[in-house]
Order: structure tokens, then sequence, then C-alpha cells
């Protein structure tokens, strides 16, 4: 089950019911908002930062989990390291794929994937 730590699982809903971070969609944070995965980068993964790399309009997430800038999910480093576990059929993680489905195509809120996450994750 994701989360290995609990109080991992507790600081990413806290985050996301403080209502400190605006919500985007489709990017880990544009500049201003962030999707629910971008506020777990920036609660858990305390050696990253994130940083401008181009023209875009959206930020990157720099951390040594990673060889390469993210902009639309954690490293799979970063998941495992945190408890999420590789599908081994499809190569992805299905609860972040749910996760990125409540945010950026149901559009849910982020008390509503907070919820998500304490019920189901």
């Amino acid at each position: 089950m994701p989360f290995k730590n609990p109080e991992d699982k507790a600081k990413v809903c806290e985050a996301l019911r403080s209502g400190r971070f605006e919500q985007t969609h489709h990017k880990l944070h544009d500049g201003v908002g962030y999707c629910c995965l971008g506020v777990m980068l920036e609660v858990l993964d305390k050696e990253g930062h994130w940083e401008h790399l181009s023209s875009n309009d959206y930020v990157s997430w720099i951390s040594p989990d990673s060889t390469m800038p993210m902009d639309t999910s954690p490293s799979n480093k970063f998941l495992e390291r945190i408890g999420f576990i590789r599908d081994p059929e499809d190569s992805g993680y299905p609860e972040i794929d749910e996760l990125v489905n409540l945010n950026d195509t149901q559009r849910l809120t982020f008390n509503m994937i907070a919820d998500h996450i304490e019920e189901n994750l």
C-alpha cells in the first residue's frame, strides 16, 4: 500500500487542505498553482526545488531523485522511496494515475483529493 510512512500521508493531506496551494492541472507547478503531485513534492522532497528552465509558462522540479527535470510527474525514485509500487505489467503507478485523473480529468478539489488519499492510499 502506498505511503510507507503514515506521517507522509498526513503531511500531504494537510497541505492539500491548507489553502496554501492554488490548484492547477496538467503540470506539477505552473508558476502559480500546483497539481496534487506538485504539492506532494513540495511537502515530501526536501532536497528538491522549483526552477524555470525554459520560456514555457511552467516550472520544473529539480531533485537528486531524478536525472531530468520533472514537469508532469514525480520521478520513479521519489515515488518508490515514499512507498508507491510500479505495476510490472504496464510500468506505471496505478495510484499515481488515479491521482492524476482526480486532479486533471475529474478536476476534484484538493479537499476531495485529500479525502481520497486518506480513504484509499
